[in-house]
Formats: C-alpha cells, sequence, structure tokens
C-alpha cells in the first residue's frame, strides 16, 4: 500500500502486465514495451496509433436518423425557415452551438443561437424556451449536447408545429428495458448503436460535426472540399474537456482538432490563449482541459454561458479580448467558490469519519454552478462517489460523481421515482428533486451502495504503466512519448514506477514554498524532479530510499533538454506492488 501525502488516503499500486511485445527498429524497447500495455502489439498498430489520420473517421450516416437530420434540416433551408440551434451552458454544449452556427454561417443561412441559463432554466430543452423560440417564429430546433430524453419538451415543440432534430451523446431514456425517443424528426445519438460502435463514446460537439459532414454535400458549391476541417478546434475543446474517451474515432478528432487549434483563425480562442498563457503554437490536451476550457466554462457556472459563446464566435479583436478577459475573472471567482465549498464539505465528511459508502451534501450557499467540480473533488479524495447540490428552498438541484465499478446513472435510476429530473453518464451525472425526498433519496442510495460497493471498489488505485529505470530515461524514449499525446480518458499519459530510488537532494520551493524539486539517484544515475504540494508534508533526507510513482516529460532550457520527473505517489522502498 502507498501513502499519497497529498490526501492522506492509502492506494493500491497496480503495474500494468504488458502485452505481446514485438521488434522494431524505429522505437526504443521500453516504449514498446509502454505501448503493448495499452493493447497495441504491432509497429503498424503503432503507427496508426501515432499518426491517426482524418480520412479513417467513419461515414456519419452510420448514426440511425441522419439522413432524416439532413432531410429536415434541407428542406427548412429550402423554405427560408427560422432554425434555432438550442445548446448546453458548458464546454461540449457551448462548443457544439459554435460549430452549428459557423458552419450556417460559411453556407449563408442565419441561426437563432439558444443556451438555457444554468441557474434559472437548467440543463436541456425547457418548455418555458420552446415557448420563447415559437414566438419569433422558428421552424426548426437542431439541439446540440441534450435533447435524448426530452420527451414532453419535444412534444410541446409539436404542438407549435415547431420541428426539432436532436444531436446529442448523452445516455438514452429507458423504461421496462426498451429504448424511448422522444416524437423528433430525427434523433442522431451514438449511444443507440451500441458499446460495440466507433462512434458510441463520441462527444456532443462532434455528432454536431458529423450531422455538419453529413450536410457538407449538399452545399458542395458553398463549401469548398475540407472546408469543414476548420471546425475542428471547436471539436478538439469540446472533446477534451467532455473527458470522453481519447481512443478510436476521438482520438482522430482531438488529434486533429489540436492541429487546427494551433493555426485557429478564431480572434476568441487566440484572445483567449493569451489570457490563459497558452502557446498554441504547442497546445496539448492538458493545456486545452485545464487552462482554456476552464475558462469556456466559468461563463455558464458563474453567470451565463452565452458569453463563452460570444466569444467563439466573434469577429472582432476588441470583442474578443473584452470577453477573454471576462472569463478570465469569472474563473478565478469560481476556482475561490470552490475552494470554499471543498473545504466546508470536507469538514462534514470527516466529522462523520468518512464511514459511508455514498455522499449527498446540500447547502443554500453551494451554488449549482460549481457543485459539480465539487463533486468530482470530492470523488477523487475520498474514493466514494459524491452527490452535491445547491438548496433552493422547496428543491435541490445537483451534480453526482462516481468511482470504477459504481454506475451513478444506474443508481439515480433506481430512484428514479424520488427524482424530478436526471441524466448524464456512468460517471457523472446532473439532478434534481423535491426537498422532501431527501431523505428518501439518501437512505436508499446508501442501501444501494452497500448493495453494489465493495471495501475493494474504495480503495483508491494507482495504475501504473511500467517499471523503469533511471538510466533508461533518455531523450529519445521521451520525444516517443509526445507521440501519445493526446492524452486524456482511456490514454492517460504514462505512469513510471521508479523503484529504490535514493533522495539525493531535496529543497522547498514555490511562493509560498509547499513544492519540493527532488533529485534522486539509481545506480549512479541521477534524475532531477518536482513534487508539487509535498513540501508541507513530506518529511525526507538525503539518503532515503523511496519507490516513487512519477510522470516523465523534457525540461528545456537555454536550448538544452534534460530528463525530469513530477512525483504521483511515493513511499518507503519496502512498498508491495500489486501486479
Amino acid at each position: 500500500m502507498a501513502r499519497n501525502r497529498n490526501y492522506q488516503i492509502d492506494k493500491r499500486w497496480v503495474v500494468k502486465e504488458s502485452g505481446k511485445t514485438f521488434v522494431s527498429d524505429k522505437f526504443t524497447d521500453d516504449f514498446v514495451r509502454l505501448i503493448t500495455t495499452r493493447g497495441i502489439h504491432s509497429e503498424a498498430e503503432a503507427l496508426k496509433f501515432i499518426s491517426p489520420r482524418y480520412e479513417d473517421l467513419s461515414d456519419p450516416l452510420l448514426i440511425p436518423d441522419m439522413d432524416l437530420a439532413v432531410e429536415a434540416i434541407t428542406s427548412a433551408i429550402s423554405k427560408n425557415e427560422k432554425i434555432a440551434i438550442y445548446g448546453d451552458y458548458d464546454v461540449d454544449g457551448v462548443t457544439s452551438t459554435a460549430l452549428l452556427c459557423s458552419f450556417f454561417e460559411n453556407i449563408g443561412v442565419e441561426v437563432v443561437p439558444y443556451i438555457p441559463s444554468r441557474s434559472d432554466e437548467g440543463y436541456g430543452l425547457n418548455v418555458e424556451a420552446i415557448n420563447s423560440l415559437a414566438k419569433q417564429n422558428i421552424k426548426l430546433i437542431i439541439t446540440v449536447d441534450c435533447g435524448s430524453t426530452s420527451v414532453v419538451e419535444i412534444a410541446k415543440a409539436n404542438e407549435f408545429g415547431i420541428k426539432v432534430v436532436v444531436t446529442d451523446h448523452h445516455i438514452l431514456r429507458s423504461e421496462d428495458s426498451k429504448v424511448v425517443l422522444p416524437e423528433a424528426a430525427a434523433v442522431i445519438n451514438p449511444k443507440r448503436l451500441g458499446v460495440e460502435s466507433p462512434l458510441y463514446e463520441l462527444a456532443g460537439v462532434a455528432v454536431a460535426f458529423y450531422l455538419v459532414r453529413a450536410l457538407l454535400p449538399h452545399y458542395a458549391k458553398k463549401c469548398a472540399p475540407g472546408q469543414e476541417k476548420w471546425l475542428l478546434d471547436l471539436v478538439a475543446l469540446g472533446t477534451i474537456c467532455d473527458v470522453v474517451p481519447l481512443t478510436g474515432e476521438n482520438r482522430i478528432l482531438a488529434n486533429w482538432g489540436l492541429r487546427v487549434l494551433a493555426k485557429s483563425r478564431r480572434k476568441g480562442i487566440i484572445a483567449l490563449a493569451k489570457i490563459a498563457e497558452v502557446n498554441l503554437d504547442v497546445v496539448d490536451s492538458y493545456k486545452v482541459g485545464f487552462l482554456l476550457g476552464p475558462r469556456l466554462n466559468a461563463a455558464g457556472r458563474i453567470e451565463h454561458a452565452l458569453s463563452a459563446l460570444n466569444l467563439l464566435l466573434t469577429d472582432s479583436h476588441e470583442e474578443a479580448e473584452k470577453l477573454a478577459s471576462d472569463l478570465d475573472e469569472l474563473n478565478k471567482q469560481r476556482q475561490e467558490l470552490t475552494e470554499r465549498i471543498v473545504t466546508e464539505a470536507k469538514e462534514y465528511i470527516d466529522k462523520d469519519g468518512a464511514s459511508q459508502k455514498i455522499y449527498l451534501l446540500s447547502d443554500k450557499d453551494w451554488p449549482a454552478g460549481v457543485v459539480g467540480i465539487v463533486a468530482s473533488r470530492l470523488a477523487d479524495e475520498y474514493g466514494r462517489p459524491m452527490l452535491v447540490m445547491e438548496d433552493l428552498g422547496t428543491e435541490l438541484k445537483g451534480s453526482a460523481r462516481s468511482i470504477k465499478n459504481f454506475n451513478i446513472v444506474d443508481a439515480l435510476a433506481e430512484c428514479g421515482e424520488l427524482l424530478s429530473h436526471f441524466g448524464g453518464h456512468a460517471y457523472a451525472a446532473g439532478f434534481r428533486l423535491e426537498k422532501d425526498k431527501f431523505i428518501l433519496l439518501n437512505d436508499k442510495l446508501i442501501q444501494i451502495s452497500n448493495d453494489k460497493i465493495s471495501s475493494a471498489d474504495l480503495e483508491p488505485e494507482v495504475s501504473i504503466d511500467m517499471e523503469i529505470l533511471n538510466k533508461n530515461i533518455i531523450q529519445k524514449f521521451l520525444d516517443e512519448l509526445t507521440l501519445l499525446e493526446p492524452y486524456g480518458r482511456d490514454n492517460n499519459k504514462p505512469l513510471f514506477l521508479i523503484k529504490g530510488a535514493k533522495i539525493a537532494d531535496a529543497r522547498l520551493v514555490g511562493t509560498p514554498a509547499i513544492h519540493l524539486k527532488l533529485v534522486i539517484e539509481q545506480d549512479g544515475q541521477t534524475l532531477a524532479g518536482i513534487a508539487f504540494g509535498y513540501g508541507e508534508t513530506l518529511d525526507m533526507a538525503p539518503g532515503d530510499v523511496f519507490d516513487l510513482v512519477v510522470t516523465l516529460d523534457t525540461n528545456e532550457w537555454n536550448n538544452r533538454k534534460t530528463p525530469e520527473f513530477r512525483l504521483v505517489d511515493m513511499n518507503h522502498a519496502d512498498t508491495v506492488i500489486t501486479e
């Protein structure tokens, strides 16, 4: 067992088993060993993974109802009917909305974007919004990142004579083991294809992009071949930030999207990158997910996501800089708010001794816009599902985050009669309920968690890709690691085990000085690295020997490249490693 010094929670270290290796004259032996743990068993497979081809994207018409969607949209355009794009307030929803707005602008079609308020309207279609769009004489609504379960709302749209084309990627509603779809003109959702499909895990923005690809042949005179690739900067933003698996189809989209992002023509993205201190020339999945994405998300969490949408669509340099600055300030507010709520929630959990397998927490001073981030932080730290809610008086509105082996949407479905709304994914969901049903929900979810979550499930795990020796951490190997980008879910940045590392030097750095600059030695080979946040909790001295779990990078300074590590976890050298 390893002790994570930041959170003081024991973690089980598990080293992946190497798959069948292969001989390569292109890659180092260690890189071959690494990629075999990820299911790559030949040089040809490795090259295909490293250099995904745009041409290998699946035919968009494979998604059910795509042909019906194309028919409904082309018909509305030919009749000069007003079209609305109905989005969502997170990065996936905002980029999806911006993507379709950009496409329709390119073909000379004016559309009306609509993004609901997180605080006033909540997720997805709502009847009041449909009433508003009907008054604007909208005849076709295209949803993005929502709509698959909006049976009542789409029925209302039909009453107004408004057609609805749903583009979405969330889990479908089912009753008595049968999928229930709204009566829309088309419901484009890759979840309808089943888990075996390479399209199953597309993000909402990718589904919108596939709709564009299906529409392109009908507007070839207005869009040059390949013109749609300029939309891939938005696809990369939404796909990476929505934490879908970055393998298969999504890897192609994210890989090409990052290339387009580096050359983005959007004044808003350029301004956002500038204020976030992101060099777009070397942008990667980390910078998208942790620097650009949170700023876009902050709009919908604190105020209204329209400012993020306007940033992505603006053609004005001045407006772009103003909006980027506003989003940066909102993100700072979001960070401060998140830290306060996390601290308050932890006080409650720690007082209870973290004895429960699941926690439902609420407070009137916890805005719904940030409870998802709080739930995610708590789930990571305590290794158990967390449901965090804003107390709205008569109603509770919250977000849930789960752990491996506990599908939170399935758990909420078992409590469906207690909820006024819920939806999401296996690891993340949103929900609403009347406040007087809280105790019933709490008791039922505790019962479900007791039945389905084992003690082993609550033991956080560090999944280590492979053991490596200091002497093998050479520049060629570090360069090879960059070929695995973009990193993300199901293609995480590799974790390495360095056994028997002797501390050669350890000193405090940072302002405040809460980080450790380390130099380790193994068989005469030294390696420098950083241990973020460990300075106040780690007791060590030169000569102490530890087993380390690290990520590896290249430090570039004065045109010189040197290997470096970032500490993820550590323990004394007698650590037991489970293989």
